[in-house]
């Protein structure tokens, strides 16, 4: 009779201590905040996550870091007295650029 592998729940043959190798630990591997984060939330609120190139998860971070509540609240003041300023995304249409999509709806 052949000897089954155990096998673990989900982790197919893989060892589930694999995170004690020295390659699998990695501490530094979230990406810090940039310095002028706070003043570009402030600015253009969760736009921003384009202009750093960051995903959500960061973002939530960087906000907590920065102040948490009270980075929101300075948003909400900032959006009182500026109103809204959203970021204007160019969707080019099958590698159209927006100049030349321009032109053409301007002819």
């Amino acid at each position: 009779m052949v000897e089954q592998r155990k096998r673990y729940g989900g982790a197919g043959n893989r060892n589930p201590n694999r995170k004690a190798y020295d390659g699998h630990v990695r501490p530094e591997q979230t990406r810090p905040m940039p310095p002028e984060f706070r003043d570009e939330y402030i600015r253009s609120g969760w736009d921003c996550q384009y202009w750093f190139g960051t995903n959500w998860r960061v973002m939530i971070r960087w906000i907590e870091e920065a102040g948490g509540d009270e980075l929101r609240a300075a948003r909400r003041e900032w959006l009182r007295q500026n109103g809204r300023n959203r970021i204007a995304h160019v969707q080019h249409v099958k590698g159209w650029s927006a100049e030349k999509l321009k032109a053409l709806h301007n002819d």
